[in-house]
């Protein structure tokens, strides 16, 4: 069992794990403990502490929690104590020193904010920069990802086209999966069990292997000219690894005492191999890593549960066991329901409970847990009906803090976004207000696809068969049986529509198009017809923004946009660029999928899921870790390559 993390009295001269769920705090126990460290160290600034996360608005929260966190301790320590407002645990624990101690304390406290620039508190991709150019070594990261997806396919279709010429053919997206993972995980081994395979098969994975070094090497010496996250972490980590470096590691480890790592869970093998590197256990310096490890099941920007779990054996643990979130009720249910249980093979249920304001449920009419089964679990349409009855039957019954439940008081979780929106139409069929985020990619929408017709009818004007298909789209929204699309004037009229706006792209770019196209009233109310009209709003404004923002807001042409339009349509779907936006603020309940939620926000949770173990689709290469004659070694599975492979 581990201990639980008593921010008053935590010794931070060794470093530690801290393990905490959601809404335990622990972005507060960040901003108690280095607050306490400055208040008591004479000898460490401000600008001593290396503070890291993986999002920029992360880094600014915490910033911005810290920063006030300084200034709010100074200036209870300047007053009185009073019984109507308690001190928190880190004033409680300054009061006890001297009044000396308690005046340097105020001190120290009041300096760290004053010299609050000097901090890094940001993400992990600044603290590789500073790394590097402390070796001289300096990279500006790149932040169009669409040119080291350009990068990768132009370096696998150069080597699968010389493989061809000497007469061996390779699937290219299997062969682009292995190299994407390797990239992603450079110290993973493209690994296969030659003893079970015939010759033949050996040889053809020893050179499908080949391929995807070359393509790495290939790929990585590219990537000096337009730097990606890899590119900087494989620097990076290279630096601090090389014994020839010490002066820089010494340097790096002089300017900073003490390192906290947040969203720790998200954390690969060669991130901690560089911060154990940068403050080695025993050493002069102290590394903190905060984070849910239940969370690294997900693997979440490569996360690696079982990289986590060597860590947890060479550092000690504690834990936040507090829920500042959730009521009592709920949680007692969740311990029950969770207690024993091991997420992947190492990471422990921890049981927590919930803060003296939450010792009561907030939700009256229902029980605080429930789990509903229901016929056809394998069917996403009878999961989005029991969905819909249940949501139904909260808004009819239940009560949030006695008042009862309104629409946007209820968050739906799916798995998919595919399930997502089958919840979303069957809600609104009952006349459930529902609004969708980040449950499928705003490229896939109905309205990227009217787009797309638009820009294809604009690159060639003088087609009428693309004219036609323009006056389906909504921003003519005719019919395709529409007897006037055989009337020549009527086709005339679509084709000027279209010269005219092309005309404005190229003048004005893309947000000179979408001005057009917004005060044209009749297309407008076109495409905020029907119930779904201000989804369709919300969709066309998005894709014309990453339209808009890929061309950098400069004239363009129709076939400069649908290369674009292509490339955007190719991104990650659950990524935040392309995932699709919530479309209004009414009175709604909103449907995420659980890759972008946790549902933190919202009184009520209906998570919706057939609880299935989700199928292995063959895009992506297995990595897992394995037994290689007492060795635990993680492995890119190579037999990837080959689509029908069989062990002999």
């Amino acid at each position: 069992m581990s201990n639980v993390l008593d921010l008053a009295t935590q010794s931070l001269d060794d470093g530690f794990l801290v393990e905490a769920s959601a809404g335990t705090g622990k972005t507060y126990s960040v901003a108690a403990l280095v607050t306490r460290l400055i208040a008591t160290s004479e000898s460490t600034r401000i600008g001593n502490i290396l503070i890291t996360t993986f999002t920029r608005n992360a880094a600014a929260e915490l910033r911005d929690r810290i920063r006030r966190r300084l200034v709010e301790t100074a200036n209870a320590l300047s007053t009185m104590p009073s019984p109507d407002v308690p001190d928190d645990e880190i004033v409680a624990h300054l009061r006890k020193g001297t009044a000396a101690d308690v005046v340097a304390s105020i001190m120290r406290l009041r300096r760290a904010a004053v010299e609050f620039d000097t901090a890094t508190i940001a993400t992990i991709h600044s603290v590789l920069s500073k790394i590097l150019v402390l070796a001289g070594r300096p990279m500006v990261p790149s932040d169009d990802d669409s040119q080291a997806t350009r990068v990768i396919d132009e370096v696998v279709n150069d080597l699968l086209l010389n493989a061809a010429m000497q007469g061996e053919s390779w699937d290219e997206r299997r062969i682009r999966a292995l190299v994407v993972a390797k990239l992603g995980e450079p110290l993973t081994d493209l690994w296969f069990d030659p003893s079970l395979y015939d010759a033949g098969v050996v040889g053809q994975l020893e050179r499908a292997a080949g391929i995807v070094r070359d393509a790495v090497a290939e790929i990585e010496r590219r990537g000096s000219d337009h730097p990606s996250f890899n590119d900087l972490m494989r620097s990076a980590h290279a630096v601090v690894t090389d014994p020839a470096n010490h002066a820089i590691v010494a340097e790096f480890q002089q300017r900073f005492t003490l390192a906290m790592v947040d969203e720790s869970q998200d954390t690969d093998a060669i991130q901690w191999e560089l911060f154990n590197a940068l403050f080695p256990i025993g050493g002069s310096g102290a590394l903190v890593a905060v984070g849910d490890p239940k969370q690294s099941i997900y693997k979440f920007r490569g996360a690696d549960i079982d990289s986590y779990a060597a860590q947890k054996k060479v550092m000690p643990v504690v834990t936040l066991t507090t829920n500042f979130r959730t009521d009592q009720p709920l949680i007692d249910d969740l311990n029950v329901l969770f207690d024993g249980f091991t997420f992947g093979s190492s990471v422990s249920y921890t049981p927590v409970t919930a803060s003296a304001d939450h010792a009561k449920s907030r939700i009256s009419g229902v029980k605080p847990f429930e789990t509903i089964r229901f016929r056809g679990a394998n069917n996403g349409i009878a999961l989005a009906r029991a969905t819909a009855r249940r949501v139904l039957h909260l808004l009819a019954t239940a009560k949030v803090d006695g008042n009862p439940v309104a629409p946007t008081d209820v968050v739906v979780l799916a798995r998919s976004g595919a399930n997502g929106r089958l919840i979303e139409r069957e809600l609104r069929r009952w006349g459930v207000p529902a609004v969708s985020s980040g449950t499928a990619s705003v490229m896939d929408s109905e309205m990227a696809g009217h787009i797309r017709v638009l820009l294809e009818a604009m690159e060639r004007v003088s087609s009428v068969g693309r004219a036609r298909r323009m006056a389906a789209t909504r921003f003519v929204d005719s019919s395709i049986l529409d007897p006037r699309l055989m009337d020549d004037d009527f086709v005339t009229s679509i084709q000027d529509i279209v010269h005219r706006w092309a005309s404005v792209l190229r003048r004005e770019g893309v947000a000179g198009l979408a001005s057009v196209i917004l005060n044209d009233v009749d297309a407008v109310g076109r495409i905020t017809a029907g119930s779904a009209g201000q989804r369709h709003l919300t969709d066309f404004s998005h894709v014309m923004e990453l339209l808009h923002r890929h061309t950098e807001g400069a004239g363009s042409t129709p076939e400069a946009l649908l290369r674009a339009f292509d490339e955007l349509a190719e991104a990650d779907k659950t990524s935040d660029l392309v995932a699709r936006r919530v479309e209004s603020d009414l009175n709604a309940v909103q449907i995420m999928t659980m890759h972008v939620s946790k549902g933190l926000e919202f009184p009520i949770v209906v998570v919706a899921d057939t609880w299935k173990k989700p199928k292995d689709d063959g895009k992506k290469p297995k990595i897992v870790r394995i037994d290689d004659n007492g060795v635990s070694r993680r492995i890119i599975d190579m037999t990837h390559a080959l689509k029908d492979v069989k062990a002999q």
